[in-house]
This record gives structure tokens, sequence and C-alpha cells, in this order.
């Protein structure tokens, strides 16, 4: 969270943009044969589709878009549901002439179409025994799939602790936490979650062996990252056109708080925890050493 918090360009307003994926596509996914392939180009459709998007509202193919995309493959109620979370900048930065140019509205019409059109080209590479499916997709969603453009739902990047418990939220939270859990009888489980229909809670009842069904099926791929940086949040480009995103960027929207600073592991412990991990129980202060695993040995050592 800290590391995507030292990503976003100072002066620079984000939003949350969510995509979807139909409910008729989400058991091809869950038994494609290479997850980590699929999600792997489930995620860049994201920046494909919001360059394409962001390319007709300026009719201009040069500009270039800030995105950070968060894979999530579960509903409120711990099902089965693949989806995207993107914080997206608001603007786009033209590398010729260094111009930023912002935008505070999208479409939701023409970004559902484009999600529609992205999503069903991967589906026909991935699983040509679709085909019929995919043709009846365009049919069933006339207007495309869903989406949310995330007009006025702005991220709170101008508060450092907000926008951290902003992340938390998209980032660590578990498919149903351990809160939600309201009784337990040793064979069935009883939790809540937050309806997307009623607005309010909503309780269900499964057996123990459903309910861990349902959590396990969200562990991803063996080393599979679920937060990547796509266009202007790349690394490399991230540090090359820093300084000047933020100096003309800065120019348009009000500035906000810099969080180009890696915050420390142990000052980050003791915000969340109360308590420094470096601090002695005498009282005096500690400095790491080094770290070792019992099966990969020494991997930090100060004095190597």
């Amino acid at each position: 969270m800290t590391k995507i918090a030292a990503r976003l360009y100072p002066g620079v307003g984000y939003r949350q943009v969510v995509l979807t994926l139909p409910e008729q596509l989400r058991m091809p996914f869950y038994n494609h044969p290479d997850q980590n392939r699929l999600y792997s180009r489930f995620m860049a459709l994201a920046q494909a589709c919001l360059e394409e998007l962001i390319h007709s509202l300026f009719k201009n193919t040069d500009y270039k878009i800030a995105s950070i995309v968060f894979l999530h493959t579960n509903g409120r109620n711990g099902s089965y549901n693949p989806h995207l979370h993107v914080i997206l900048a608001e603007g786009a930065f033209h590398p010729s002439n260094n111009e930023w140019k912002a935008f505070s509205h999208l479409a939701l019409g023409p970004l559902r179409r484009l999600w529609q059109k992205h999503l069903l080209t991967l589906v026909a590479a991935e699983f040509g025994e679709l085909n019929d499916l995919v043709s009846q997709l365009w049919t069933d969603y006339p207007e495309g799939f869903y989406a949310h453009p995330g007009n006025n739902k702005s991220v709170p990047t101008k508060s450092y602790k907000g926008l951290i418990r902003y992340l938390t939220k998209y980032l660590s939270s578990p498919p149903i936490g351990v809160s939600k859990i309201v009784d337990y009888d040793g064979e069935n489980v009883r939790y809540y979650y937050q309806s997307h229909r009623t607005k309010g809670r909503a309780y269900e009842t499964i057996s123990v062996q459903a309910f861990i069904g349902r959590m396990v099926q969200h562990i991803l791929p063996k080393g599979f990252q679920r937060v990547r940086y796509y266009g202007l949040q790349a690394t490399a480009t991230f540090k090359k056109w820093y300084e000047v995103i933020a100096r003309v960027a800065g120019d348009l929207v009000d500035a906000m708080v810099s969080y180009v600073h890696r915050i420390t592991y142990a000052d980050f412990f003791e915000e969340v925890a109360k308590r420094n991990p470096l601090k002695c129980n005498c009282g005096a202060g500690m400095e790491l050493v080094r770290l070792y695993h019992p099966d990969r040995g020494l991997f930090y050592d100060l004095l190597a």
C-alpha cells in the first residue's frame, strides 16, 4: 500500500474505474488451464480499453494515461466474480510537447461498449470453443458490459492516511472477513455481507465445505502480481516523467502531498500495530542486520 501511495503523481487527481466480467464467462475463466496468463491478459485489457477511450475523448492517440490495476476475484458474498478496480489519473500526457490535459468526466456508454469489445476479443482468442457464446453476448448486451467510470468518486490522494485506508479496502481485504462470521456450529457457517441490491446487510448460511471452497477458489497462481502498473505508472516511465508531469499538472489542479518518499517498515508497523518492532524491551533502539529463512538461507545481510 505504501508502494502504491508513493507511485502517484503530485498535483494529479485520481478516480476509481470498475470493469466487470459477465456471469456467463465466470466458469470458463475459473476452469482455464493457465490462469496466470489469462489473468495477466485480463488486467492488461483495462489499460488498453481506457487508453482507447481517452484517445477518443481528446481526438489524439499520442496521449499517454496512468493506471494502476487491481484484480479481484470475489463478489461481496465470497462467490467467484473476477473484476478489475483501476486507479486512473484524471488526465493524459503528451510526451512530445510536455502537455498535460485533464478531464473531469468519462462517458459511461462508450466505456461499456469499449470494454465489451476488448473483453470479447480476449475471450475469442483464449476460448475458441466459446464462439457461439461470444456471438450471443454481443446480442444480449447491446449497450456493452457493466462498468463504472468513477465520475464524482475521487481517490483520496490529499490525505496519506485516508489513501492508505482506501487502498486497504481493495488490496488487503479477504473475500469474507472473520468479523463478518456470526455463527459456526461445527457443520455450517453463517456470515453477512453488504448487498448491492438492497444496500444493506444480507445473511447467508452454507456448509463448512462450501465456505472453505468459496475462500480457496480465490487463491491466485503462485507468484502472481495482483496489482500492476501501466502506461505512465509503469516503473521506468514513472521515473522518467515524474518531475515533468508533477510540474505541468500542478499548474492545472490543486497540489497534493507528495508521497515519493518511502515510509520505513518500522514506521509503518508502528502506525498499524502501535509498537515499534525495532525497539528493544530495554527501551533502546535496534538495527536490522540479517534476515534468515530456514529453506532459503540468508537473504538480507547489512554487513555483507
